[in-house]
């Protein structure tokens, strides 16, 4: 039945146990907890979970730790969580943090976002990759409105589906913030560039001669 304890504290869940060895479910969890198992984390020696820490501090990876150790992710998010540290590093500026309720990486969120890992989320490099890839189909589309040949303010050009049928979605700002290149790609090659005004005519005809209508309903 070791074979059992093996497959959990590897991170199987006990469905997946069943599956693989044939067993009862209720005879997986009486052997674990006959035998003190539920836990998963308490059948580590407290050596190796303080060289499983130590190898996460150095690299901070946690698919890295499961490689060398040979353990699923869960489990040592576990370990981690379990054996709470006093003293970490910032990762970015190296200061030394305090903090017994959490593991942290950095010692603030300028650290944070000046990480290579995660610099594309700060609000100020979402909103400059935003901005490069809205110029980017403004020039490709001609740089000016292909009605009216508007192009004085890039804030007044916007894109219009050819065929609203294909339209999948909304090619605002935050669509070239967020989207994947192809699939801002595939959307474009929908759409064609418009002013702010003729995009509005062409959307509300109905709107055309206004003041005729006015007079008539006088």
């Amino acid at each position: 039945m070791e074979i059992i304890n093996h497959l959990y504290q590897n991170g199987k869940k006990l469905k997946e146990i069943q599956n693989e060895l044939g067993i009862s479910l209720s005879k997986i969890k009486r052997y674990l907890r006959e035998n003190n198992l539920n836990n998963r984390s308490k059948s580590y020696s407290e050596e190796f979970k303080k060289q499983t820490i130590e190898l996460w501090l150095e690299c901070r990876d946690t698919t890295l730790v499961s490689k060398n150790t040979g353990i699923s992710v869960h489990v040592i998010n576990r370990l981690i969580n379990d054996q709470r540290q006093i003293y970490i590093n910032c990762k970015t500026c190296g200061k030394e943090l305090s903090n017994p309720n959490t593991i942290k990486k950095f010692c603030n969120k300028i650290c944070k976002y000046k990480c290579s890992e995660y610099s594309n989320f700060s609000y100020k490099n979402q909103k400059a990759r935003g901005w490069s890839r809205k110029i980017e189909w403004v020039l490709k589309k001609g740089g000016k409105c292909s009605m009216c040949g508007y192009s004085k303010n890039i804030h007044s050009l916007s894109f219009h589906h050819s065929d609203p049928e294909t339209k999948e979605y909304e090619p605002d700002f935050r669509f070239f913030t967020n989207q994947k290149m192809s699939v801002i790609e595939e959307e474009m090659n929908k759409c064609e560039l418009l002013c702010l005004n003729c995009h509005s005519e062409l959307h509300n005809p109905s709107g055309e001669n206004w003041w005729a209508l006015l007079d008539s309903n006088q």
